[in-house]
């Protein structure tokens, strides 16, 4: 089930959260474990409940918990209160650069996300983040982030590999520039390489943190161009560019591919697998490229309503195959390949952004997608709703409350054939609540509840769904301006009785924020 993101000007898609786990019998899945990729945004967004979203896949939420990364309480307490910087008071929010050094304690119930065979761990991460910022000028504004991870579990979480640790690199770019009072540009860049590529690939805050074996890849880039015609009226058009990329491929086992003998023992006639074992990288490597253009009208000072189109180019590149459509005979039978899931998709929406009052903002897409599934063996064409809502609330100094709910297609792994008919995608309907409450002077509190079901489209699951359920709450103690102290918790749960995939999962954090 992929999460959606909130307040995005444009249509995205979005990824299939998918859940490693062993194939039902008859169906061939390549277990994985539950993803939130996600296509970025093309266009400059409204603020929301914990970012300042960004195109190319919310850069302002990395910019926001890149500062506020966390480490162990007991080894960061010591002397905290000599910590603070007297240097950085003088520099202020002027600074143009920051660093932070974190330390993270955490226990994972079901760090693989499985319904059997849970692997439970102790762990630590060690992860220090470089924040630089140009200085300001009147037309002219860039940022860049790096991140460095390092995480040790007290338990092997991948049996097949020696080693007990991840490493991860972050890094995240933008750029703004104004020509002039009507013309403006904005870039954006948003590259990662680890085990856990999916914790900032969607620009969600609701994007669980799942571990995936190897060194995975996951890029997103952005440009868009503003220009104000009128007074009331400006258009605006963007490329996007997603790329992802993972390690687990056809070369990296021998298991993989289409199989020299005939139907594997227990599968039941003329029913997918036959012979075949897909990768991760066979499902899911791919790029996506978007291009939009909008219209909007100011028709008042608070209310803006717009009008826009963008097609979307879905291509999967691995070249692998990943199933077989036919009978028991597998010298007869139809392979089918990565790119057998290449689509084209057409988006038309209308929308308006309003402030209520200058606490209370709400924002509103709909539209309908067109989807051309050209290469699947049944050339599926088709249209399905697009919808992307937000309302956020600030009721009171640092504390809000936010809501959404979206809904679009997205990719997945839970591939399975029926008939003539693969597996596609997926569509989804996300809805999110989330608050953050300053308790005392420096206590806040954040909680969050999310469900997401989604509707897989064509092969033997055609029809069926998943749920997915995410909450967590927590609390960050601010001891002063460069030293924060947070714990939280995250319950995961996975309703997938279908595919056979359905799991639970706890998480609990603990530590402390270091910020020079």
């Amino acid at each position: 089930t992929e999460v959606e993101t909130k307040n995005e000007r444009k249509p995205i898609n979005r990824e299939q959260i998918t859940v490693k786990e062993t194939p039902t019998k008859g169906v061939t899945m390549k277990p994985a474990t539950p993803q939130t990729e996600q296509t970025p945004s093309t266009e400059p967004q409204k603020s929301s409940f914990s970012e300042v979203p960004m195109p190319c896949g919310g850069f302002g939420d990395q910019t926001k918990n890149m500062k506020r990364i966390v480490a162990s309480v007991g080894l960061a307490a010591l002397g905290a209160a000599s910590i603070q910087s007297s240097h950085a008071q003088a520099l202020g929010t002027e600074k143009p650069w920051s660093i932070s050094a974190s330390l993270r304690g955490f226990y994972d119930d079901n760090v693989n996300t499985v319904k059997t065979g849970k692997i439970n761990t102790f762990g630590v991460e060690i992860s220090p983040t470089i924040s630089m910022r140009l200085p300001s000028a009147d037309q002219t504004t860039a940022e860049l982030i790096y991140t460095y991870a390092y995480k040790w579990y007290d338990k092997k979480p991948d049996p097949s590999r020696t080693g007990t640790s991840d490493q991860t690199h972050t890094v995240a770019a933008r750029l703004m520039h104004a020509f002039n009072e009507r013309t403006s540009v904005s870039l954006s860049e948003s590259f990662v390489i680890g085990q856990e590529p999916d914790q900032i690939r969607s620009g969600s805050q609701f994007a669980s943190v799942q571990r995936i074996s190897g060194q995975n890849v996951r890029n997103f880039g952005a440009i868009t161009v503003n220009h104000q015609f009128t007074p009331t009226f400006a258009g605006e058009v963007g490329y996007a560019n997603a790329f992802y990329d993972y390690e687990d491929n056809l070369k990296s086992s021998t298991s993989y591919g289409v199989s020299s003998n005939t139907v594997p023992a227990g599968t039941p006639l003329g029913i997918y697998p036959v012979g075949v074992n897909a990768s991760r990288s066979g499902l899911l490597d791919r790029m996506e490229q978007t291009i939009h253009a909008d219209a909007r009208w100011t028709l008042q000072e608070n209310t803006i309503v717009l009008v826009g189109y963008q097609y979307m180019m879905g291509r999967y590149n691995a070249n692998e195959p990943i199933g077989v459509i036919g009978g028991v005979n597998i010298a007869t039978n139809v392979v089918v390949t990565s790119g057998n899931r290449d689509y084209n998709a057409h988006y038309g929406y209308v929308g308006a952004e309003h402030s209520f009052r200058p606490d209370l903002f709400g924002s509103l897409r709909v539209g309908v997608r067109f989807n051309d599934n050209y290469a699947s063996p049944g050339q599926e064409t088709g249209t399905s709703p697009y919808v992307n809502a937000s309302l956020r609330y600030m009721y009171a100094k640092d504390s809000n409350l936010e809501a959404g709910v979206s809904h679009d297609r997205n990719a997945n792994d839970a591939f399975s054939t029926q008939g003539g008919s693969i597996t596609v995608d997926s569509e989804s309907t996300s809805a999110y609540i989330a608050v953050n409450h300053r308790i005392f002077l420096d206590l806040y509190g954040n909680a969050m509840l999310t469900f997401q079901n989604s509707t897989f489209n064509g092969g033997q699951f055609d029809g069926t769904s998943e749920q997915y359920y995410l909450a967590n709450v927590g609390l960050e103690y601010h001891i002063n301006q460069n030293f924060i102290a947070s714990v939280s918790y995250h319950f995961d749960h996975l309703d997938a009785s279908q595919t056979g995939r359905t799991y639970d999962r706890n998480r609990f954090y603990f530590g402390a924020t270091v910020t020079y």
